[in-house]
């Protein structure tokens, strides 16, 4: 892994009713960016046990050498910009490396 590079896991929430159009806009963000960056993973999940007024969705992008500094910065700024209008609260941004 290089230095500086780690894995993300970015959690938010969503109201129900624009849970499709910001889950669009996720999968259009995550393809581009696969397409720019191979060997990039990415996924979208919704947490099993939310309540009717929110729903919680994570992103995780995980690359086998890790996600370099400037790679994470482009994730969070181009996610965060254009996803910002669906987003009710914060997004939640964590950074995991493996363990050696």
């Amino acid at each position: 892994m290089n230095p500086g590079a780690a894995n993300l896991y970015i959690y938010y929430r969503v109201r129900p009713a624009d849970a499709p159009q910001l889950i669009a806009a996720v999968r259009n963000l995550q393809a581009q960016w696969r397409s720019e960056l191979p060997g990039l993973a990415c996924t979208l999940s919704r947490r099993v046990d939310d309540d009717r007024q929110h729903l919680t969705l994570m992103e995780t992008y995980t690359h086998p050498q890790g996600l370099s500094p400037q790679w994470q910065q482009a994730i969070e700024a181009g996610a965060g910009r254009s996803l910002a209008s669906w987003i009710d609260g914060e997004r939640h941004v964590e950074r995991f490396e493996p363990c050696a």
